[in-house]
């Protein structure tokens, strides 16, 4: 016979993945009104003069190659999120640039399903429900508390280079989690040091965090090898005795570490960067990692909005469930505190160096990401300690049997309360409206319609005959799609770079 706390966590579920699946839906129909961007025409000018004019996906590659290439000795090292840049849906047509959204968000639900996966199923012993709420829940709140979704999701250029190496980051840790757990096969071992390679060529906010958790890792593999001591449940540790223990998992991350390493060093000493430091004003060292503890501490209070704060509430009887049954210790809840904290000013400190500031709007969406994952993890190991304390002390113990006792007796109560709290807060509007329902307002104020009226008019032009074109400034600028608009000097950057794009030899506003 299940438990009634059994019964409502199956529920609960149930209702977080619906409730994730059905807020997704104005999000990415949203998405057939992007349009392509700033960015997206310098980055994919190449690559898409090689469609039009061959339709060769193999001179597409190679246009890409020489496109990091050229960009690295001219103005950045990120070679793998180049290469990406130059190749957005949009150079195959401005049709197909509804699949950023697709793109970006599929990549943001497939790391944090595949870490979730990890840390609930092999290191906590959960099952596939504790599993869907942690992950929907996480997923819920990195997605509807986005600081920036027109830079995150409708824009490639910027959700490619922040979100999606964010997700491949989680990813990568997730599979290297695998390896220090002794789970080692040639494969993941291959499948890690390619994400390594991936992410050394990414943002540098990832690319630091990644070599930072691997440190980590390392050190965890090498001191404490045995699975034991990791806090699986059962079934995982008679699997660890049947694969064997050692130093396999700790040698098998050497491989994906070093060839991380080797990428970000490449891409930090790349001649592009120091023509591009020339142009951005940046600090110190010293004074980067200082300021970004501030700034850290002000994103922190910043990001604490009432979702975040009701949806950890939710997952909280689970965690606690999860972690008193693992074999943790849970020894420092204040050292991992100290230590999580650190690891979200990190992400700070590569555009603090390089531009003297807590970076764009589209940085801050993996900021809020990062905290998130950080905010659960460390909520998860307080509630572990508190178990242990309850373990230990008689008075402790007795309060948390009533509670438990209160839970499985009103668990579908206590779940159905909080559930309906953030149901609420999900539909709630405000001067800072959460994803969907800003998605929603876009579509029934008209402005989505009447922007991608006024772009399909322009882009007819573009794609038309002539060699000089005049087109109107945008009229509507929704907030979740407008990035840019045409310079009412046609010798701008971005005139000319539009005009190249399009086989224009000038491009001007329509002021009339």
């Amino acid at each position: 016979m299940k438990y009634p706390l059994y019964t409502s966590k199956k529920i609960l579920c149930t209702v977080l993945l619906a409730v994730l699946l059905l807020s997704l839906v104005p999000l990415l129909a949203l998405s057939f009104y992007s349009y392509p961007a700033v960015d997206d025409f310098s980055y994919g000018l190449y690559t898409h003069h090689a469609w039009v004019e061959t339709g060769s996906l193999i001179r597409v590659l190679k246009y890409a190659v020489g496109e990091v290439k050229d960009t690295y000795q001219n103005w950045q090292g990120t070679y793998a999120a180049v290469g990406l840049f130059s190749l957005h849906p949009g150079i195959f047509g401005e049709q197909w640039y509804f699949l950023t959204a697709f793109f970006i968000l599929g990549a943001l639900i497939a790391g944090s399903a595949a870490l979730c996966r990890v840390l609930v199923y092999d290191l906590l012993g959960g099952d596939r429900y504790d599993w869907g709420i942690v992950t929907s829940m996480l997923l819920l709140l990195s997605i509807q508390c986005m600081p920036s979704l027109s830079q995150g999701i409708y824009w490639f250029n910027g959700g490619s280079f922040y979100l999606f190496f964010h997700a491949a980051m989680i990813l990568y840790l997730a599979s290297m989690l695998r390896l220090c757990l002794g789970r080692v096969h040639p494969l993941r071992i291959g499948w890690c040091a390619l994400l390594g390679v991936a992410l050394g060529g990414g943002n540098y906010a990832s690319a630091l965090l990644s070599l930072e958790l691997s440190a980590l890792l390392l050190c965890f593999a090498l001191l404490r090898r045995r699975r034991s001591a990791l806090g699986q449940g059962e079934a995982v540790q008679a699997e660890a005795g049947r694969r064997g223990r050692g130093w396999a998992g700790a040698l098998s991350l050497l491989l994906p570490v070093l060839l991380l390493a080797a990428g970000f060093a490449f891409s930090a000493l790349a001649p592009g960067n120091a023509v591009r430091a020339a142009v951005n004003q940046g600090l110190a060292p010293v004074e980067s990692v200082l300021r970004s503890i501030v700034a850290a501490a002000g994103g922190l209070l910043s990001y604490l909005r009432p979702l975040v704060l009701v949806g950890l509430l939710l997952v909280a009887p689970v965690l606690f469930r999860l972690a008193k049954r693992s074999g943790f210790a849970f020894r420092w809840p204040g050292v991992v505190a100290v230590l999580s904290f650190l690891l979200f000013a990190s992400a700070y400190t590569p555009t603090m160096y390089a531009l003297g500031s807590s970076g764009p709007p589209r940085l801050h969406n993996l900021h809020l990401a990062l905290l998130l994952l950080l905010l659960m993890g460390n909520e998860a190991y307080l509630l572990g300690w508190l178990a242990r304390r309850a373990d230990r002390t008689g008075r402790v113990k007795a309060l948390a049997e009533r509670a438990s006792r209160l839970c499985r007796r009103g668990g579908m109560l206590f779940y159905g309360l909080l559930m309906a709290g953030m149901l609420a807060l999900l539909l709630a509007g405000g001067e800072r409206p959460l994803a969907s329902a800003a998605a929603v307002r876009t579509f029934t104020s008209g402005e989505a319609a009447a922007f991608r009226a006024e772009n399909e008019a322009r882009f007819a032009i573009l794609n038309g005959p002539g060699d000089e074109v005049a087109i109107k400034p945008l009229a509507v600028r929704p907030a979740l799609l407008y990035l840019y608009d045409i310079d009412e000097n046609a010798n701008g950057w971005s005139n000319h770079i539009i005009a190249v794009y399009y086989y224009k030899t000038k491009v001007h506003a329509d002021l009339g």
